[in-house]
Order: structure tokens, then C-alpha cells, then sequence
């Protein structure tokens, strides 16, 4: 079970390594935000998912896994605020 958990854990760093690949490689701001928004978000999920799947399986704890899985829905998103403020909706 626990070489399960690690993949999972090695996949989240994968795609936050992905962001921060894109983020740097992306010419301009709004190119940016694409890599930064999308591959970030998919990461933040697997590895907070990994963690409730954890705390449920090795301490049974099913209620605190699934308190931990509510946090990436109140991820509060940047996105939208920036392109509010740039006039590019």
C-alpha cells in the first residue's frame, strides 16, 4: 500500500514540476497563468488526495480524510481576479 501512496505522491510532484516548468518556459504573463493555474491545481489535488487516502487507510480515520479532501474545493482561484483587472474577460 505504500509503494501506491509514493507513486501517487511522485505523480503530484510530476505535475507541480510541470507548472513551474511552464511558468518559466511561457513567453508572457497570460501564458503563464495557463500552466501555473491548471498543472498546480492538478498536483495540489493528488497529493492532498494522497494524504486523505493515507489517513483513511493506515488510521481509519475516514471523517479527517474526508475534511482533508474538502481543502482544493476552497482552493480560491487567481485566474479569474487577473483577468477582471486586465480588462480581458
Amino acid at each position: 500500500m505504500n509503494i501506491i501512496f509514493t507513486l501517487l505522491l511522485i505523480c503530484g510532484l510530476i505535475f507541480f514540476t510541470g507548472g513551474t516548468l511552464g511558468i518559466l518556459r511561457f513567453p508572457d504573463f497570460y501564458s503563464r497563468l495557463h500552466p501555473a493555474g491548471k498543472l498546480d491545481t492538478f498536483g495540489l489535488v493528488t497529493t492532498i488526495g494522497t494524504l486523505a487516502l493515507y489517513i483513511a487507510f493506515s488510521q481509519g480515520s475516514f471523517l479527517t480524510a474526508l475534511k482533508i479532501l474538502e481543502v482544493p474545493g476552497k482552493q480560491p482561484s487567481t485566474k479569474l481576479p487577473l483577468k477582471i483587472i486586465y480588462h480581458t474577460v
